[in-house]
């Protein structure tokens, strides 16, 4: 009998699903929270009963569903999941997606689906463990062979060390900017979580002004900088073309795409500086909204660019937001990498997440300074924050109208 862990902390929804969930055979234990479920699921591994499935809610107390599917990663532990949510949005599906959780269902639901969910993320779980033994197997015949082979490998290891050392600086030299030469004034810090990274910023020179990319490839390997190649690429023809940031975004996403479907999901923002009319269009690929000082003003302002992630849907929408941008006026850019740090409480070891007020805070303290200043100074605070316990690329960009 198949043993779910479910998670929910309404007690009329924890009676409604393990009824159900019980009444097609399965066996069920519920917990209240996040916290609970994962207490739940530890003790289980230890005495050698792990559950088959996780079904959960998104918004609980002590530790939602996303933290508590985080919390599992972090640990290994390896299970098929149900999300249950209520607030359905299209950020919670994309940040589920980056999490691996494609199993999804929306409140308020028939029990019979949920049921039938449950029974098919289990088939596919139990194909997954038989494809996974089949490759063992065939891994464990091949053994014996390849070791004869120890030799030749060695020296195929020792090429393809120096490829990947000429990749890392080739990567390097892919994120690093040229900021001479530019009609605005431009400061960036960029730190990658591994040598290489999926963060990628350019700018381009253009007869009106210039264009500016920030973008975001999920993962941090060869293939993250393969697709940060493939951006930067495409950038370079869109700037010689001078088309808009939402031809290039769907140029991207199509070559994504074609690429392999939900293989590599990117965000990114496309801003294009007119400098003769001071104004600037920031077109938004699921990316954080850029932040605006006003000239000598202090208060950050969100400039609230919408879009859908790239490299996953066919025909996503993009929106062109236009605003002022007079001389002294600053847009400040940053990737999600940077708003994910955190800090541990010395005194419970909690994680205390960066929030983006704590961000508006840092910029808000430095406003006065010069662009340099300003990003370097943040920038400073973000890592004292964090202890430089990142788990992600980090971008800050700071520009600045001439």
């Amino acid at each position: 009998m198949k043993h779910i862990i479910l998670a929910e902390d309404q007690p009329s929804g924890r009676l409604i699903v393990s009824f159900a969930l019980k009444e097609a055979g399965f066996r069920v234990t519920a917990a209240e929270n996040g916290a609970e479920a994962l207490e739940k699921i530890s003790e289980a591994i230890e005495a050698g009963e792990p559950f088959d499935l996780l079904v959960t809610d998104v918004d609980m107390p002590e530790m939602n569903g996303v933290e508590l599917i985080d919390e599992l990663a972090a640990a290994d532990v390896a299970i098929p999941k149900i999300v249950m949510t209520a607030i359905g949005t299209k950020h919670l599906v994309v940040e589920l997606m980056r999490r691996g959780v494609t199993e999804y269902i929306d409140k308020p639901f028939d029990p019979p689906e949920l049921v039938q969910m449950a029974r098919d993320a289990l088939a596919k779980d139990e194909e997954r463990r038989r494809r996974e033994e089949e490759k063992d197997l065939a891994a464990a015949e091949e053994r014996a062979d390849l070791m004869s082979r120890v030799d030749s490998y060695k020296i195929s290891f020792d090429k393809l060390k120096r490829e990947v050392e000429s990749a890392k600086g080739a990567y390097d030299n892919l994120v690093s900017v040229d900021k001479e030469n530019l009609p605005i004034f431009f400061e960036y810090r960029l730190q990658s979580l591994a040598d290489l990274g999926g963060d990628f910023i350019d700018v381009r020179r253009t007869s009106k002004g210039a264009d500016f990319l920030i973008a975001d490839v999920a993962g941090h390997d060869m293939g993250a900088s393969f697709h940060a190649v493939l951006i930067k690429t495409l950038f370079e023809e869109n700037c010689k073309l001078e088309n808009d940031g939402v031809a290039f975004f769907a140029k991207l996403n199509q070559t994504l795409l074609e690429n392999g479907k939900n293989e590599r999901m990117v965000t990114g923002q496309f801003v294009r500086f007119d400098v003769e009319a001071k104004k600037v269009e920031v077109v938004s690929a699921g990316h954080p909204y850029p932040i605006m000082l006003a000239p000598g003003s202090a208060d950050p302002e969100f400039v609230k660019a919408k879009g859908d992630v790239l490299g996953v849907y066919e025909d996503p929408e993009f929106e062109a937001t236009v605003a002022d941008f007079p001389v002294g006026a600053r847009l400040l850019f940053l990737t999600d990498g940077l708003t994910d740090v955190y800090a541990i409480d010395g005194e419970t070891g909690d994680k205390k997440r960066l929030t983006e007020e704590m961000l508006n805070d840092f910029i808000r303290r430095y406003a006065g300074e010069s662009l340099d200043g300003l990003i370097e100074n943040v920038w400073r605070e973000v890592l004292r924050y964090c202890n430089f316990k990142y788990k992600d690329d980090m971008t800050l960009v700071g520009v600045e109208s001439a």
